[in-house]
């Protein structure tokens, strides 16, 4: 039972992700595009299993950039009639405001959100103003050489949520706090510009400590194509092999137009999910497959499954 708990704490733990904070992403690299791109179209196919039956899912969303910055982001789902516009305004390259609009058969949402930026010495301090009138604020913190070496960020109560310590290109360590307690403290080990190792405890320091291993590798034009985790349930014992993580892509040239991870933990009847992109640069558009070759993409990444 108590095996049982600590997988429980952990799979909730891990799907929370990060907390949003004053630092909003708005770089194409942030959201895993090339850096150079103007306008990215994304959506999903699902292929059922064992059924085979292969659907393309009516939402999609799209980014539009200017400058290297995000100026638009919109989420549509054409079956719930909802939309989702939110546009970003900037004054001497810094985020200044965000305004969304929400759109539904129930009506219309407005919210606004405002940026301010303070640096003095070697801290600067990123605030976010919701339409609430509550903030939340990120802390970096640059070295002499105007390295980034750390970053503390708080939730609207005040609360710290996270810490991160950089460590130039052998890469950082995330930790996580709910009510002040340490919940999670995640170590990411990079080579030569990749992230090839993670390192997650869960619960550190308590007696329902939970450690993962992740390991990473990638394809020759550097996409990640298998990730392989190793837990520690208890303290003291050897680490076990828990899930391994497969991706497959499809490619435009060196950029790829879709993706399917599928792996051990892949649940049967279920389904494996194809993400797909077109991505628009100013030198060209890398352009999404076409529903016949999604189906096959998806028909031969099933067999690949079925002889894990």
């Amino acid at each position: 039972m108590k095996t049982t708990i600590k997988h429980t704490t952990l799979s909730l733990f891990l799907a929370l992700g990060f907390t949003a904070s004053a630092q909003e992403s708005t770089l194409p690299e942030e959201f895993e595009l090339p850096k150079n791109t103007v306008k990215a179209v994304i959506s999903y196919a699902d292929f059922e299993i064992p059924k085979q039956h292969f659907a393309i899912r009516p939402h999609h969303q799209t980014y539009t950039f200017q400058n290297n910055r995000l100026i638009n982001y919109q989420q549509s789902d054409s079956t719930k009639d909802w939309k989702a516009d939110i546009n970003y305004h900037y004054e001497n390259g810094q985020l200044k405001s965000k305004e969304t609009v929400e759109s539904s058969k129930a009506g219309m949402e407005y919210k606004t959100y405002k940026y301010r930026t303070e640096i003095k010495d070697y801290k600067t301090t990123y605030f976010k103003i919701y339409h609430t009138g509550e903030l939340d604020k990120t802390i970096a913190f640059y070295n002499e050489a105007g390295e980034l070496r750390g970053k503390s960020i708080y939730n609207v109560h005040g609360k710290r949520t996270q810490q991160i310590e950089y460590n130039g290109k052998e890469g950082y360590r995330i930790r996580k706090y709910h009510n002040d307690e340490l919940m999670s403290e995640i170590t990411h080990f990079n080579h030569d510009g990749k992230l090839t190792k993670t390192v997650t405890n869960v619960m550190p320091g308590g007696a329902d400590e939970v450690k993962v291993m992740t390991l990473y590798y990638y394809t020759p034009k550097g996409d990640p194509r298998q990730m392989v985790d190793f837990v520690t349930v208890t303290k003291n014992t050897a680490q076990k092999l828990s899930k391994t993580t497969y991706v497959d892509y499809l490619y435009d040239g060196d950029i790829w137009v879709a993706k399917i991870e599928y792996g051990t933990a892949t649940k049967n009847p279920g389904k494996i999910v194809a993400t797909i992109r077109t991505i628009e640069t100013p030198e060209k558009t890398y352009h999404a497959p076409s529903d016949e070759q999604l189906k096959t993409f998806c028909q031969e990444t099933y067999q690949k499954y079925l002889k894990l």
